[in-house]
């Protein structure tokens, strides 16, 4: 096993993001150093606007949370597979709380679920916030639908794991990454690691780096994230394992206009 490193030196966050009710929840990590691709190191793909991802698609969440509300995290990266549910059951079951910027994904029985901070208690993160929800496609690619957000304890009965909605802010995304002619760093763990599209297979962005897609939607809605420098050293690691019980965590690492950023 190996373990790989990175500081990090820059904070790319929405501006129009809401603590209290974890609305627009998405930020950008700039990277002391590019993310070096190997056999257990992959991009995965961000989707465009326009994907959809169909309720009842199974996916896969991964993080080092708690393995129980309220118990200890985990040293060992943990892996589950949710069903993404449709946005008005979730809506009701959280009593229309759920914006646009915001995807569901569990199990109307619980029991399986990211441990995740609750609602109005931004102190109560249990570990596995900013963690993947990552989709394969019947391609054969893994796409980011979401990141871990909120919701109300863990793996709790008709209380489904709440994500960030990445195709409502791909275009923020998009924007930050041009404009700040940075490399940035976005993460997936995918089931399996045969099973990862290469770099190759992801398609380019179809913005141009001399237009963002700002240009193209006027409205405050794609605002590029703000930038925030690191006053304190943080660091993002990656774990290495060619077990099969082990989870690969997988990285994307583009730089400006590379088909590596995987955005369609």
């Amino acid at each position: 096993m190996k373990e790989v490193s990175f500081k990090v030196i820059h904070l790319f966050l929405h501006p129009y993001y809401e603590e209290d009710s974890h609305d627009y929840d998405v930020a950008l990590l700039q990277l002391d150093h590019p993310v070096i691709i190997s056999p257990l190191i992959q991009p995965i793909c961000l989707p465009a606007p326009s994907h959809i991802f169909e309720p009842g698609l199974h996916c896969w969440i991964t993080g080092w949370g708690a393995l129980k509300e309220g118990g200890h995290i985990s040293n060992i990266l943990q892996k589950v597979d949710v069903q993404l549910i449709q946005q008005n059951i979730c809506s009701e079951a959280y009593h229309y709380m759920i914006t646009p910027r915001m995807l569901c994904a569990g199990y109307y029985q619980g029991r399986k679920d990211a441990c995740q901070p609750i609602l109005y208690l931004p102190l109560s993160s249990q570990g596995d916030s900013g963690g993947p929800l990552a989709c394969k496609e019947p391609s054969g690619r893994w796409f980011l639908a979401g990141l871990v957000s909120w919701g109300m304890g863990c793996a709790r009965a008709n209380h489904y794991g709440v994500y960030t909605r990445i195709t409502q802010l791909a275009c923020a995304v998009q924007c930050t990454v041009q404009l700040s002619q940075a490399t940035l760093h976005v993460s997936l763990t995918p089931r399996h690691e045969s099973s990862i599209a290469p770099p190759s297979t992801c398609p380019a962005s179809r913005w141009s780096s001399t237009q963002p897609p700002l240009l193209h939607f006027p409205q405050n809605e794609f605002l590029p994230l703000e930038m925030r420098s690191s006053k304190e050293e943080q660091t993002v690691n990656f774990i290495q394992d060619s077990s099969d019980t082990a989870v690969k965590q997988t990285s994307c690492s583009p730089k400006l206009g590379s088909a590596q950023c995987c955005l369609t």
